[in-house]
């Protein structure tokens, strides 16, 4: 199938995770109103996926304005205060959903707070843990704050996917993941719904780096 938008990669290594990311805005738009976000700080890893209500420019601001209270937020190394920070950001605006991620190398955990429904799922051997997505609009109506904690181990896979890409990503991401760039792009190529905006982060620890 074909979309009107382009389909665009970006790929890197923060902390002890490769990753990478694919994106592509809905068909007739110039800009996503979906982002990534991947940061390193002190012992914690952040990766975090951001989705701005609707699309196009006025949805992109909303989105980059969430990139940035992360940013600024971030040496908090802590979901909550991650999630309230764009909460604070966002407040007047069209609002956002979210999941955020921390890793804490030392204490060898993940922890994942999803508001809305952008998808978690962390891969690990055959056991595949999921997000467990609280309703709400970050900006709006931000929920009761509960992040699972789970241990992460090195060959882990995080996937973070917002709504512009159908359930079934994560047996793509099971057949691709010698290669996170590999499965970032096959994953929006073979998942992408096509009237939105969609946006795929795929990450793998790796204990060496």
């Amino acid at each position: 199938m074909a979309f009107v938008t382009d389909t665009i990669h970006e790929e890197g290594v923060a902390g002890p995770w490769f990753w990478a990311a694919a994106w592509s805005a809905a068909p007739g738009e110039q800009v996503s109103g979906d982002r990534h976000v991947v940061l390193h700080a002190g012992d914690c890893t952040i990766l975090a996926v951001i989705d701005a209500l609707g699309h196009g420019p006025k949805a992109a601001v909303v989105a980059g304005r969430a990139a940035d209270a992360l940013a600024v937020a971030a040496t908090a190394c802590d979901t909550r205060a991650l999630a309230r920070a764009c909460h604070t950001a966002l407040r007047d605006t069209r609002g956002a959903v979210l999941t955020v991620a921390i890793h804490d190398s030392h204490a060898g955990s993940l922890e994942l707070l999803a508001v809305g429904n952008v998808e978690g799922e962390l891969h690990g051997g055959e056991a595949v843990e999921h997000t467990c997505n609280a309703p709400g609009i970050v900006g709006h109506n931000l929920p009761q704050l509960h992040p699972r904690r789970m241990p992460a181990a090195p060959g882990d896979v995080l996937v973070l996917a917002t709504d512009g890409i159908d359930a079934g990503f994560g047996a793509t991401v099971r057949a691709s993941t010698r290669s996170v760039s590999g499965a970032a792009r096959r994953v929006i190529e073979t998942h992408r719904r096509g009237n939105d905006d969609a946006l795929v982060l795929v990450a793998r620890l790796d204990g060496e780096a």
